[in-house]
């Protein structure tokens, strides 16, 4: 027998999701936070148009969890992103 085991990642998760696609709002400098909370760590800065994938199932409130094509993972406000 070969038991083959990796590591599961987000985007793995999003698999049993429903993900949206969206971008940062224009003009906006968006910083994703590592908890849904205006006090968390930011982890990365977004530029206006930036392509996200949304996660609705960990999502919550006024925040969106997000990923990027480039691997950022976080939270952000929901109104600087628009939703396409």
């Amino acid at each position: 027998w070969r038991l083959n085991v990796a590591a599961e990642t987000e985007t793995d998760k999003l698999v049993n999701g429903t993900p949206t696609s969206g971008a940062v709002s224009p003009g906006v400098r968006l910083n994703v936070r590592a908890k849904p909370t205006s006090g968390a760590t930011v982890v990365a800065v977004l530029e206006p148009g930036t392509k996200v994938t949304i996660d609705p199932a960990k999502s919550s409130g006024d925040w969106y969890c997000i990923f990027t094509a480039t691997g950022i993972w976080g939270y952000c406000l929901k109104e600087l992103i628009t939703v396409s």
